[in-house]
């Protein structure tokens, strides 16, 4: 059940993706999508009916009623209110849907969040299923292991072995589970004569054998908060000697013009955001916004080593009346910065301004380098 748990929040990601938004609002398909990547298909619509068409990589639906009567080569992606398929998946499919009724083959996983989730006769599931929902039916077959969390599980067709939590479990007469078929103690358990179970294992519901925690011992609690300041102090070190002019810059810049840029910071922290879902809301903006994330990642690494620089600064400025930028100030202002991380709130709320002082102060060198004469 772990690994479901883990593939449900891979599934719920992966339908999640800004780039299923910019599908085309077209229900008939084309020869490539509109956005054109790798032969991959965007489709969206209040109905989406495909028929008699061959993707030739993946295929991405958000639709009302999706019903799909093609072969898929790759993987396939659904999110819809009702969902049908008597088609062939080639790859894996993840599927987020109100109803779903599968009669088609899928020659790998299935992972699936559906209310009802009916595995009609003619489905065939070449490898796993994952599945969370109210009602399970599986009159079909499925060559690997079923996990399954939900209100209703009911088995006429054929698996391999079964991991079953669920309110109501219905074994029927032609149903046939080649290893072993496990449920939860409390389940209201049925099995109609006839049906061939290799192995069945109870699992008490009662008892939870959680591992217990390590306790970490004082050495490793000391190294770890070693390490942590061993890696703010080398982050700073390489920003300073790496791009000195430009610390120092954003340094003097941060003592200078505290209060412009503690509001140019906070202003970027609001706007940043809003312009990144604007991004990804619109079509081929997605890839900048990817490539901008990955961008601020590595802004606010630097952020946070400016911020220690700038404080250590600060505090020697404070006790000796002269300003001095060197790997003292940088040790003493990293050293503090950590040390703050450590109180409660207080601690918090320090550091926030900080960074964000820290940002605003990055964004006006940058400015000004580039605009010398503003």
């Amino acid at each position: 059940m772990k690994r479901f748990f883990m593939w449900l929040v891979v599934l719920s990601l992966v339908i999640s993706a800004p780039i299923s938004v910019f599908a085309s609002k077209t229900t008939t398909p084309e020869k490539k999508s509109s956005l054109a990547i790798n032969q991959d298909h965007f489709y969206s619509g209040t109905m989406v009916d495909l028929e008699n068409i061959t993707v030739g990589r993946n295929m991405f639906v958000i639709a009302q009623t999706f019903i799909n009567q093609s072969d898929i080569l790759m993987d396939a992606f659904v999110c819809a209110n009702s969902y049908k398929d008597s088609g062939l998946i080639a790859g894996n499919a993840f599927v987020f849907t109100g109803a779903s009724n599968i009669n088609s083959s899928i020659n790998g996983d299935l992972f699936i969040c559906s209310g009802e989730i009916k595995l009609s006769e003619q489905a065939h599931i070449m490898g796993n299923v994952y599945a969370i929902g109210s009602t399970l039916t599986i009159d079909g077959k499925v060559d690997g292991k079923v996990s399954f969390l939900g209100q209703n599980f009911v088995l006429n067709g054929q698996v391999k072995s079964a991991d079953i939590s669920a309110e109501t479990v219905k074994i029927g007469s032609t149903a046939i589970v080649n290893e072993t078929f496990e449920y939860n103690s409390d389940a209201n358990y049925s099995k109609i004569a006839g049906a061939k179970i290799e192995k069945e294992n109870i699992l008490d519901s009662t008892k939870f054998t959680e591992p217990i925690p390590k306790k970490e011992s004082t050495s490793e609690k000391i190294s770890s908060l070693i390490l942590k300041l061993l890696s703010s102090l080398i982050l700073a070190f390489v920003l300073f000697y790496i791009f000195k002019k430009f610390s120092m810059d954003a340094v003097n810049n941060s003592l200078k013009n505290v209060w412009v840029s503690l509001g140019i910071g906070a202003v970027t922290l609001v706007a940043l955001p809003i312009g990144l879902i604007i991004l990804f809301l619109t079509p081929f903006g997605y890839k900048v916004a990817f490539t901008m994330l990955f961008g601020v990642g590595t802004f606010f690494f630097f952020t946070q080593a400016l911020a220690g620089i700038t404080l250590g600064v600060l505090i020697y400025q404070i006790f000796t009346k002269t300003i001095r930028i060197d790997w003292l100030t940088i040790l003493i202002g990293v050293a503090t910065l950590w040390l703050i991380n450590y109180i409660p709130y207080v601690g918090t709320i320090v550091l926030v301004v900080a960074y964000i002082i820290a940002t605003g102060s990055i964004l006006q060198v940058l400015w000004t380098t580039n605009n010398p004469k503003i």
